[in-house]
């Protein structure tokens, strides 16, 4: 069996790289135990890839401790690195095996000429990075200045191609006017076209409904965008507490409001885009638990497409009219038409798979309808039976094809989520 290069990331969380420059002497308390006893800034858990997650428990993080050739800086990188506590039980970070390296930057060449420390930093730190590959950088800013330089650079350089953030972290003790000890966390700019760069992926994710790969490479950038991703991190928890919720009525107006969302983005979407836009359509509408019919909006059980009924047609070679689907039924179908995607478990594009689920269930659709179709029928019917009330549907339910009889009352769907979307992608894309 083939087996991947060494440099091609291996699946799994990467961890926090803290990159400090020791001197000659040791100062305590050291710089892993200063961030090992400390929480992990807000700013960096938002950056890293999974850590905003649910059950993603503590940061992975390693140490770079750079050094130069004089025996007592070399001393003091071995009493740094003793201070990592290996598996602890912190409650922020999780320093693992190999969680630390000792670099010596060589204060003279071959030749026995001195070397910058800004350059020898530089290209030691350069090697750190290729081999360890972190999901986020931070610089602490101790040591020889020149050294803490050389480290900066290297790590804009590498930050920069490889889309990861930088940050630097400075450490004030008491003293000299300083009432109580404090850590100073700063995000670092990239260059411009990394910043563009940064941007199109962005709005590529958001096009998809990619919140979260968003929120990540929005966090790479500098403090402009890590706004951004503030803004796209309050839409991604609104969500999530939405489909989280028991009760999914109770955020209607940030469902329904998704749904509009996707519908606007299925416009000129490529086909794969189109599969992920479907996949978090039916995702949002998805209900873990039914209710009674008639007693919510968005957990509605399905009628008239319900195993013993679509046999029942199937039997009869009748079809049920797309008209006549119940709410219910319309929520249904775009878990259905998930199902039978390429990127999913089934084999087709949008539209066969759309054509496919129809077919299956026995419905009778106009020929050529589309995803985006249905998303229109089924965002009108939501905000229909949302204003409809128990009586009038009472009335309704013999003589109008796909009326429910609800007994829920009327619902608001107000929601600021789809315009807050729609304002950050413009945002993003300038």
């Amino acid at each position: 069996m083939n087996r991947l290069p060494k440099w091609v990331p291996r699946p799994g969380r990467r961890p926090v790289l803290y990159v400090f420059n020791c001197g000659v002497s040791l100062m305590s308390p050291t710089v892993p135990e200063r961030v090992l006893g400390g929480c992990a800034p807000a700013e960096l858990r938002r950056a890293v890839p999974g850590a905003l997650l649910d059950g993603a428990g503590r940061l992975p993080v390693e140490f770079a401790i750079l050094h130069s050739t004089h025996p007592d800086s070399k001393r003091a990188a071995e009493l740094n690195a003793q201070t990592v506590i290996i598996d602890g039980d912190g409650e922020h970070w999780l320093p693992r095996k190999n969680a630390y390296e000792l670099v010596g930057c060589g204060d003279r060449d071959g030749d026995g000429k001195p070397v910058d420390p800004m350059r020898s930093a530089r290209e030691c730190l350069r090697e750190v990075l290729a081999r360890r590959l972190p999901s986020a950088v931070v610089i602490v800013g101790t040591g020889q200045k020149p050294a803490v330089y050389g480290a900066l650079e290297a790590a804009q350089q590498w930050c920069a191609v490889n889309a990861v953030p930088l940050f630097v972290q400075t450490f004030v003790d008491k003293g000299r006017g300083i009432k109580e000890p404090a850590s100073q966390f700063h995000r670092i700019a990239l260059c411009n076209d990394a910043e563009e760069a940064l941007r199109r992926a962005a709005a590529i994710s958001l096009r998809s409904l990619n919140l979260l790969s968003a929120l990540r490479v929005l966090a790479a950038g500098d403090r402009d965008m890590d706004e951004l991703a503030g803004r796209c991190e309050e839409l991604r928890q609104e969500y999530v507490q939405a489909r989280k919720a028991e009760r999914l009525d109770d955020h209607a107006g940030v469902i329904v409001d998704v749904l509009r969302t996707v519908r606007v983005l299925l416009d000129g979407a490529d086909w794969l885009t189109q599969a992920r836009l479907v996949v978090a359509a039916a995702e949002a509408v998805h209900a873990r638990r039914l209710a009674k019919r008639g007693q919510s909006l968005l957990q509605e059980p399905d009628t008239l497409l319900n195993r013993e009924k679509v046999i029942e047609r199937r039997n009869a070679g009748t079809k049920a009219a797309l008209a006549c689907l119940r709410r219910g039924d319309l929520l249904r179908l775009p878990y259905e038409v998930r199902d039978r995607l390429v990127i999913t478990h089934g084999k087709s594009t949008v539209q066969e798979a759309l054509d496919r689920a129809l077919d299956d269930l026995r419905v009778d659709a106009p020929e050529g309808l589309t995803f985006a179709e249905l998303l229109d029928a089924l965002i009108a019917r939501l905000e229909r039976d949302a204003k409809a009330g128990a009586e009038s549907d009472a009335r309704n339910e013999e003589k109008d094809c796909g009326k429910s009889q609800d007994k829920f009352g009327a619902l608001g769907l107000s929601a600021s989520w789809f315009s807050r979307f729609a304002q950050l992608l413009r945002e993003i894309e300038g």
